[in-house]
């Protein structure tokens, strides 16, 4: 999948057909407003029973992140994007947990590749599932069960 929204240059206008509705976007905060689409706050709310608002964006080069806030202004839900995903960025990233300590677990059928995460935080355990699909990867990040985690990546890895 080409994604001409990481550059500044135009996208191409050559059509083309997809059975996914995520599309190539043409700029690059068309892409985080795209990727960020693939999750809402109901979709959240649903899975975790907590209630979030629309997520906060940030966009950095191939990298966007979707927080979901609860009301309180804590994280409640983060959706972390990276279109520019390969196995050895991947590799480095599931480095990044080993080396913090956290737990990993096996997560299957998802992706080309992924994983889970686990590390308590205070009084909190605080989840994470990684999946790369091809060029992108998501990574949710929330203080919740792994299933519950597993359960918003099971909903968007389909959409990419």
């Amino acid at each position: 999948m080409a994604l001409a929204a990481c550059s500044s240059s135009p996208a191409s206008t050559n059509p083309t057909s997809t059975s996914s509705p995520f599309s190539p976007p043409t700029t690059a905060s068309a892409a985080s407003d795209q990727l960020c689409s693939l999750v809402n706050a109901a979709d959240v709310r649903t899975i975790f029973g907590a209630a979030a608002r629309a997520p906060y964006v940030i966009q950095h080069g191939t990298v966007t992140t979707c927080s979901f806030l609860a009301p309180n202004h804590g994280v409640a839900v983060s959706v972390h994007f990276d279109t520019g995903a390969n196995s050895a960025s991947f590799a480095s990233e599931k480095a990044v947990f080993v080396t913090d300590g956290e737990s990993l677990v096996a997560v299957t059928r998802l992706g080309d590749e992924s994983f889970g995460a686990t590390a308590a935080s205070g009084q909190k355990t605080v989840s994470s599932v990684v999946v790369r699909k091809g060029t992108t990867e998501v990574a949710v990040t929330a203080p919740a069960p792994l299933s519950q985690v597993h359960s918003l990546v099971a909903q968007i890895v389909p959409k990419l």
